[in-house]
Formats: C-alpha cells, structure tokens, sequence
C-alpha cells in the first residue's frame, strides 16, 4: 500500500510539473489603433492586477507579439469562461496611498498621467472601468471622456486616530446623471463606493438608453463552489512505544466542498471534506523477568471517527487534465474509541491473565496534518493523500502518532 501510494504521488507530481509548464493561451482578440478588429491569440493569465502588456498570437503557430496600452486601443477574451475585454485609455491616475498608516493629510486627490488597460465592468451610454495596482481604481468614459471617480481617505489630525473621506464620487455621479430623470439624488447619495453598488446604478442608467447599452456586464466575482461524494480507502500505522503493532486497511466514504478563490484561473481554492475514518490495532510484547518469569501482552485499540480537514489546494492547469496539491490540517472526532488489552503473566507453571488498559481514559480528539496530490478530469478525481495524527493518548509523556495513507476517489456535481 506504501508503495502504490509513493508510485500515485510520483506520477501526479510529475504530470503537474508538465502541465504547468504550459501557457493558457485563449481566443481572443486585439483593436489596433485604426479601431480594426484582430482576431487571434491572447495568453490569458486571469490578472488580479490589470496587465500593462500581453502577449498575443495572430495563429497558434506565430511567435507572440508583446502588446502594450499604447501598441493598440484595446483586448479581450472570447473564451465563453473567461470572457472579459479591455481598452486603452489616457487617464490621470489617483495615486494617493489608502493603506492605513501610509495615509497623507491632504484631502484634494493627487493624479499622474498614465495610458492604460481599463477593464470593462459595464458598457453603454456611460462605461464602468476598472483598473487594479496596489488598490481599485473605478473609471467612468462619457463620450471622449474618462474619469476616475474620487473616493480619498486622509487623516485630520496629527496624532492619526481619526480617518475622513473626500467622497467626491457621489457629485461626480449627480453630474452624470443630471438628465437621467430615473436616478435621483438621493439615490446617488445611498450608493456606496462598492464596485457591486457602482455597477448597478450605472447600468440602470445604461438600461434606460437601449441605443447604447450593451448587455456585457461583468459577472460578480464570488467564490466558487464545488460539492464531491468521496469513496477511498485508508492504511494506517500506529507507533506506540516498542510494541509491534499490525497495519490497519479501512473504507473511507465522506464528502467534500471544494471553494475556488476568483481570479486564479481556477488554481487556487481551499478544499473542505468529511471523512468516516477508522482503525484496528493489533500488537503483542514480552517482558521477561527470568526463564521462569515473563508476561505476554496483547493489545487492541479499536477507533471509528469522523474526520473535518481543511486544505489549501494549489491546481497546476486550468485543462481537461487538472493536477493538484492539497496541503493543510485535520481534526477528528471518535464516535467510537476503545482499548482491550491482555496481559498473561506466567511463573513457572501458573500463568494469570489480566485485562490491563494501558491508559484510564482516551482522549477522542485527534489533530493531524495533510499533504494530497491528485488528478480531475471532468467530474471525477483521485487523491493520495498522506496524515500525521498525535492519536489518542491523553499522557503528555506517552506519545501515540498515527501515520495514515487514503487513495481517495470523487465524483464532482
């Protein structure tokens, strides 16, 4: 079991090593400067921070042309799962810093001269733009206009315990709007500066002008969440001072919540799963005293538990082909813990048999730590997956580590 387990390991780590040397490369297409539309090739990497040059293949067998905000008016992805689209713009860039601590005392908005990729978040008579370096930068283009909208903090006084606001957003929207008969101002002052609030008031707008509105808003960017049925197996070892204890092969059936972080390319995730977990430990020893003295001792510790692990996962490629790493830690509950222990105790003719526990009590929580590696494809997986436990001694000095190996298999609604 051992060596099926090492064998499992070696050949995900090393088909994720291959595939992760691959790059996403997705259709898309670019606008030249000219305002014609390209078609082709963009190597995707799903950016938290808006990119400030891609890499873009007219065919799949040209070499990439790296393309900055200034090269082209603009990008997007064509990719029904990844669909976004960008556009070069000439803005003035708010650039006062907004970490705690590093906040200045100026309330009025300082800005640079940047040409940029602006993400589009919602397209019409008005365009809500995005752009993200160390903070969110919201836009709004009107006609030949770009603007950012101005939501500043700063300190008022010197000692730094109290924080204001230059919330000029709200009359920059009332500007905005001042002909839009269906948005009044005091619904523009209930708006709060949340992308989620921004979007939706500026395509109620939109909404209100069909000549120009585009229905291409982007999509809420929440977690995403995969549930799996778990069927597998266990193999467990138990070390418990010198006694010679038999390996224990168990079912282990569970569930699992798998929670992809937004904007990883479906890489990064923090995985959930229940797991019915159990052991049968059997092991002997001899304390002789002399020829004529000795005792033989025969011990079973016998344990059912429900298992909770979290786990960091880390998804090597975003293709049919997915491997992964699970790293993180468990804690188990005993529904059913129990020890049985015999001790026969021999002298000269006479042997006495004893039940003798080695411990008063059990302790039924038991901590481990986990390293996974494994394959999806398509709604089926298979994990090996490796665990260190501290077990069920309740005496500090008596240590009772378990090793237990799972070769998992789940099917993924």
């Amino acid at each position: 079991m051992k060596k099926t387990l090492f064998l499992a390991v070696l050949s995900i780590v090393s088909t994720a090593q291959l595939l992760h040397a691959q790059k996403t490369i997705l259709k898309g297409y670019i606008i030249k400067l000219n305002n014609d539309t390209v078609k082709g090739y963009i190597d995707y990497k799903n950016w938290n921070k808006n990119p400030l040059s891609i890499n873009y293949y007219p065919t799949l067998n040209d070499k990439p042309q790296n393309l900055d905000a200034k090269s082209i008016n603009g990008f997007g992805i064509t990719d029904d799962k990844y669909k976004e689209s960008y556009i070069s713009k000439a803005v003035k860039l708010e650039t006062s810093p907004q970490q705690l601590g590093k906040l200045g005392f100026d309330k009025e908005p300082s800005f640079e001269d940047k040409v940029l990729f602006l993400r589009i978040l919602n397209e019409g008579d008005l365009t809500l733009l995005k752009y993200v370096d160390d903070r969110s930068h919201l836009f709004i283009n009107n006609g030949d206009k770009t603007e950012e909208l101005i939501n500043k903090r700063y300190y008022v006084n010197e000692s730094k315990n109290q924080i204001a606001y230059n919330s000029d957003y709200k009359e920059q929207l009332k500007n905005l709007f001042i002909n839009d008969k269906e948005i009044s101002d005091n619904e523009i002052g209930k708006v709060s500066f949340y992308e989620s609030d921004i979007i939706k008031i500026i395509q109620k707008h939109n909404q209100s002008k069909p000549d120009s509105y585009k229905p291409t808003s982007a999509k809420n960017e929440n977690l995403t969440a995969k549930f799996s049925l778990i069927l597998g197996g266990s193999y467990s070892t138990l070390s418990f001072g010198d006694i010679d204890f038999k390996s224990s092969t168990n079912i282990a059936p569970g569930v699992s919540l798998l929670l992809i972080i937004p904007r990883s390319s479906e890489k990064l995730g923090i995985n959930f799963d229940l797991l019915y977990r159990s052991f049968k430990f059997n092991g002997t020893n001899q304390s002789k005293q002399s020829d004529f003295q000795y005792s033989n001792q025969t011990y079973a510790f016998d344990g059912k538990y429900l298992k909770l692990s979290a786990m960091f996962r880390y998804t090597f490629a975003n293709t049919s082909l997915k491997p992964f790493l699970n790293l993180g830690v468990s804690s188990a509950y005993a529904i059913k813990l129990k020890e049985n222990t015999i001790f026969e105790d021999t002298f000269h003719s006479t042997t006495t048999i004893n039940q003798h526990n080695s411990f008063d009590k059990l302790r039924k929580f038991d901590q481990g730590a986990l390293l996974g590696a494994g394959l999806t494809v398509k709604h089926f997986g298979i994990e090996a997956r490796g665990e260190i436990s501290n077990g069920f001694s309740t005496i500090t000095s008596i240590k009772t580590g378990i090793t237990t190996g799972y070769l998992l298999v789940n099917y993924q609604f």
